[in-house]
């Protein structure tokens, strides 16, 4: 196993495999900070190239690509309020109220140091689970992953805020729009209205786009002011957001841990681990009514999960040929292109490639992080443009990114309508992070539930593993609830 270790990092280090390996890290930090295209697309875009390199040289280029994406989709989060992905749109719920104070590079520092650790820590729990963590994807079926899913919604008890009534009004009709589309198991098409776009269901580029980016573009053009006060001096801070989560390692490994496990079970996704790791942030945290303003807990939970799901969601892929996540299924895709099929066979025959995977996601992420680092004095140049100037180009970036990702006039009219929408509800109070993740988890929840409906009947609430999990559930709701009657006492005082 050593043996096969040493080998693969070797072979990565040679000039021609290191050199696809570098490029593909360019081009993840570059399509990360770019709204609405993130890594799903830019690997889609690459597949038709991949396919012509061998195993050992088409590895390393999509690694290298999709794991900086997760880096470098914080920092339009952070300095402009528009995340790069769906899943920096946590990141943005704390980093650009930062910004806006003048600690950008103190928000940026923490951002950077706690992907790179998380994305470390993904690649490790790859290296050393795999023989560990098959017996329990065999163990979970259906009801377990319908648990799962239960206990994350529940996340909307401390999503709320002080308002618990608002959120779950806010997730209720973020689980009505997720119904909007074919249904998933009679393929029968449902609150289309007609619109021939809405028969594929809502993409959810566009909604987070709409609910976190556009409302931030409109509060700062009414304000009239620059999008950040982001000084030379206030970018220095880096250093001190790596002092920030090297003090707080216990929420950076919990997080890591947490979205490890989240990403190895298929279906949830980086987006659900940052939202959950942001509750847990707050859960575990004295003073819960800083978070939303510039906690700089919040970050580093939501930079830690985004990188080590990534991590977690190549487990089952690996391992069984069952992707974790949307883009692991590409990765599926790039395995079976160059003649690889995963299982017990990759895991015996060619263990030097499962290093290779190891080695670099590490390098990729630790790379990726420096270069972000390094290249911060760069990026306060876009804070300094006036909001009248700045909040026309990132609205042209949103629509270009939104027509990228669903090749469709409608995409642009959803975001839109979500971007009105996000208006009222930041306006209102309403929790938008409950109406993404309940957006979110809608279609896997359904999904779930037929198909442990059809296998188990009602008996699927009565497997143990099912009872634990959703005793978990009730728990983080009374913590909810909790809150809420904190919050009111505070209030009232």
């Amino acid at each position: 196993m050593l043996e096969a270790a040493a080998s693969a990092l070797l072979q990565l280090f040679t000039p021609y495999y290191f050199m696809l390996f570098m490029i593909g890290i360019f081009l993840g930090l570059i399509t990360g900070i770019i709204p609405g295209v993130g890594g799903t697309v830019a690997l889609a875009l690459i597949l038709p190239f991949v396919m012509k390199l061998d195993a050992a040289a088409a590895l390393p280029l999509v690694i290298g690509l999709i794991s900086p994406v997760l880096t470098s989709d914080s920092i339009p989060a952070i300095l402009i309020g528009a995340p790069g992905s769906a899943s920096a749109a946590a990141t943005m719920m704390d980093g650009f109220p930062m910004a806006k104070r003048g600690e950008a590079g103190r928000a940026l520092g923490i951002a950077f140091t706690a992907s790179a650790i998380g994305g470390v820590f993904g690649a490790v729990l790859i290296a050393v689970s795999i023989p560990v963590l098959k017996p329990l994807v065999l163990f979970f079926e259906t009801p377990e992953f319908l648990a799962m899913s239960v206990l994350a919604i529940s996340a909307v008890a401390i999503l709320s805020g002080g308002s618990i009534l608002k959120g779950v009004g806010a997730a209720g009709i973020g689980l009505l729009l997720a119904m909007v589309g074919e249904d998933p198991i009679r393929f029968v098409p449902r609150w289309n209205f007609g619109v021939e776009y809405l028969v594929n269901s809502i993409h959810i580029i566009p909604v987070a786009m709409g609910l976190f980016a556009i409302p931030e573009m409109l509060e700062t053009c009414i304000g009239g002011a620059a999008i950040a006060d982001v000084s030379a001096e206030s970018m220095k801070g880096r250093r001190v957001g790596l002092m920030d989560v090297l003090r707080e390692w216990k929420l950076v490994l919990s997080s890591s841990a947490i979205a490890s496990v989240i990403g190895f079970l298929p279906g949830l996704g980086s987006t659900v681990s940052t939202w959950i790791c942001y509750t847990w942030a707050m859960l575990t945290s004295k003073d819960k009514t800083a978070f939303g303003k510039g906690d700089i807990r919040g970050v580093i939970g939501c930079e830690a999960a985004n990188n080590a799901s990534a991590g977690g969601a190549m487990i089952p892929t690996i391992a069984f040929g069952v992707p974790g996540s949307t883009i692991t299924a590409l990765v599926l895709v790039v395995f079976w292109a160059v003649d690889i099929n995963p299982g017990p066979k990759l895991l015996t025959e060619h263990l030097d490639l499962v290093y290779l995977i190891v080695w670099s996601i590490a390098l990729a992420n630790i790379i990726g992080a420096a270069i972000c680092y390094l290249a911060t004095n760069k990026l306060a140049l876009l804070t300094k443009v006036p909001a009248h100037i700045l909040a026309p180009l990132v609205m042209t970036v949103l629509v270009a990114g939104t027509l990228y990702a669903t090749a469709s006039v409608g995409g642009v009219v959803v975001l839109i309508a979500f971007g009105i929408l996000g208006w009222f509800m930041k306006s209102l109070g309403w929790p938008r992070p409950a109406f993404l993740l309940a957006f979110i988890l809608g279609p896997v929840i359904e999904r779930f539930y037929f198909h442990s409906v059809m296998m188990y009947g009602s008996g699927w609430v009565a497997r143990p593993a099912v009872i634990i999990i959703l005793l978990l559930a009730v728990a983080l709701i009374y913590t909810g609830w909790k809150i809420q009657g904190k919050a009111e006492h505070q209030g009232g005082a």
